[in-house]
């Protein structure tokens, strides 16, 4: 597996709980790590996804594999995206 892709964000970690979604929790993008939640905004949320889970067509030869994804140096577990109640579940390095 690829070396994990290093997410910086500028963002303190969220004291929210994503259990129980509120309605207000259904319109924002969200991170999972080991140890913390982070808010993102949509273009954040994108980026993250296009690594976490690779990007591109591989039949026009411009895929990109996925790689691991870390933020502020925590592994990331999972990603929620805003209007839908899912986690999408990532791969790991361990």
């Amino acid at each position: 597996m690829s070396s994990p892709y290093e997410y910086q964000l500028s963002r303190s970690p969220s004291d929210e709980i994503l259990d129980r979604q509120t309605a207000e929790q259904l319109t924002k993008n969200y991170a999972v790590t080991e140890w913390n939640v982070y808010e993102l905004d949509n273009d954040q949320c994108q980026e993250i996804l296009n690594i976490a889970l690779g990007s591109g067509n591989f039949f026009l030869g411009n895929w990109v594999e996925s790689r691991p994804v870390t933020i502020n140096g925590e592994n990331l577990l999972r990603v929620k995206r805003a209007g839908s109640h899912d986690m999408i579940v990532v791969p790991c390095h361990s």
